[in-house]
């Protein structure tokens, strides 16, 4: 049995609204073009294998990258090694945390440029700790609830992340979830949001 679990991750957001132009007159323009890609690997350890991975303690490795053309960063990327441990485990409820030092890079958003290249961005980069929970119960047969957050904090900056979920089996393998995510910086550049939130509705296919 292997003692390798791996997670990968790719998650588009694209969005147009109606925006109201100084002469009153309404046109479609893009408000957000976003994509996040990351991959995690976990060692088992005490012997543990796939099939009894949620008692087992474990190491990883996780890697992330964001592009956000319209947030706080123009692009984060961010790398970590820890150790991640099961804090509660049933048939239906699951529960772990891990933490790990890791190293982060990015470019802040400082203010507009060109028509070629929008943004003024400003190079970021240094340490970071770490830090991430989920809990996932499955209250039914074919459904489950997730609540993820994680915290990269750093000298410059720290992110965070969470994400409320329910999903419900389409089939073994799909599944109809619908989600509610927040993200938050805590140093930005005057004019910027720190915090973003995501209302979606998507299809999970699971392989």
């Amino acid at each position: 049995m292997t003692k390798f679990m791996n997670e990968y991750i790719l998650s588009s957001l694209y969005k147009e609204d109606q925006v109201l132009q100084d002469d009153n007159t309404k046109s479609k323009e893009k408000t957000a073009d976003k994509y996040l890609v990351s991959a995690k690997s976990a060692y088992l350890l005490e012997g543990g294998t796939t099939k009894d991975a949620e008692k087992k303690s474990y190491l990883f490795g996780f890697a992330s990258y964001t592009h956000d053309k319209f947030g706080a960063y123009k692009t984060y990327e961010t790398v970590a090694l820890g150790y991640g441990d099961w804090l509660y485990s049933t048939e239906t409820f699951n529960w772990f945390a891990e933490a790990g030092p890791g190293y982060f890079r990015g470019e802040k958003i400082t203010g507009l440029g060109t028509a070629a290249d929008p943004y003024v961005a400003e190079k970021e980069q240094g340490a970071l700790l770490r830090l991430a929970s989920e809990i996932e119960w499955k209250f039914s047969q074919t459904a489950v609830f997730k609540q993820i957050l994680s915290i990269e904090s750093g000298s410059d900056n720290t992110r965070t992340l969470s994400e409320t979920s329910v999903a419900a089996s389409i089939t073994n393998a799909m599944q109809m979830k619908i989600g509610f995510a927040v993200a938050s910086d805590s140093k930005v550049s005057p004019g910027k949001e720190k915090t973003d939130t995501t209302t979606s509705a998507t299809i999970v296919y699971k392989f």
